[in-house]
């Protein structure tokens, strides 16, 4: 499951970061502002997410005696 997760949260990444690449080529040829991301955040979010998840599952584990 928390492999999963990183795979989504890895095409994520692939499928938008070219899109991301080019707004920020335009803005810098043409002398403007780089456009803000939220790409950050939300990676940060997704890997807080997925290493919470594993916490809880280690823990499941060891309070059912699994380990």
């Amino acid at each position: 499951m928390l492999g999963i997760a990183l795979i989504l949260l890895a095409t994520l990444i692939a499928a938008t970061s070219y899109a991301r690449w080019e707004r920020r080529e335009r803005a810098i040829r043409e002398g403007g502002p780089l456009p803000p991301s939220l790409l950050p955040r939300l990676v940060g979010l997704g890997i807080a997410a997925v290493m919470i998840s594993a916490l809880v599952f280690i823990l499941v584990d060891v309070a059912q005696g699994r380990r």
